[in-house]
């Protein structure tokens, strides 16, 4: 059925189309300005992605069910998700084309809370484990 996948699957599905789609589109600009009328390469690009996001990416959220907080966070949850996904963050770093690493993994790298959360679950499990370990060697003793 249509309507029965989970909203996550959807929505994953919607960014996956939007990143290929804003990859295409999404070129290297150089500030060239036309002598006639005054206007650049960079200002058509910039015309060009706020099309792109009029067109493509406000329909398939709004269908979504998604708000739009734009292109910073676009851009953010992009380099997070390629993180979460084990992606090196200098392949990021590429993609977001940024002159540093740092950049990306200083300012467009975001923790999850679940993440976060879990992460310290493992560590206290692990802490647990480490101390009955600890107390089995002193009984022993």
């Amino acid at each position: 059925m249509v309507g029965s996948a989970r909203p996550k699957q959807n929505l994953e599905k919607i960014v996956c189309h939007c990143c290929r789609l804003f990859e295409r589109l999404w070129k290297p600009t150089r500030r060239e300005t036309d002598t006639t009328s005054g206007s650049s390469t960079a200002r058509q690009a910039t015309a060009t992605m706020d099309n792109f996001n009029a067109r493509v990416i406000r329909p398939a959220l709004s269908a979504a069910g998604v708000a739009w907080y734009g292109w910073h966070a676009l851009r953010r949850g992009l380099a997070s998700n390629l993180v979460e996904l084990r992606v090196d963050p200098k392949i990021a770093q590429a993609i977001l084309r940024h002159a540093n690493v740092r950049t990306t993994t200083d300012f467009y790298i975001k923790a999850r809370p679940e993440k976060t959360a879990a992460a310290m679950s493992q560590l206290e499990a692990a802490f647990k484990k480490g101390r009955e370990a600890f107390e089995q060697k002193l009984k022993a003793v």
